[in-house]
């Protein structure tokens, strides 16, 4: 069985808050014209996932593109520095 999967985890998301004036312009275009029944559920959008090409309305479910965003972490000044 396939894990949850969060869209803000998720390489493919893009944040609605992250997007140019063009990329919302065309994404309620988009809405408009192709997912009228998903916005009738949910009437938030939240993002964009750049993989599936389709409108973000909630964060959590199952998705079989999930990837997970690379980690990277923050290293010590030992790791670069013999000490």
């Amino acid at each position: 069985m396939k894990e949850m999967a969060d869209c803000r985890l998720c390489r493919y998301f893009k944040p609605i808050d992250d997007m140019g004036a063009e990329e919302l312009e065309d994404i309620y275009v988009r809405a408009n014209m192709i997912q009228v029944k998903v916005l009738e559920r949910s009437k938030n959008i939240l993002g964009w996932c750049r993989k599936r090409k389709w409108i973000v309305t909630h964060y959590t479910g199952k998705c079989r593109f999930f990837a997970p965003k690379k980690v990277r972490r923050q290293k010590s000044l030992g790791e670069y520095v013999d000490v």
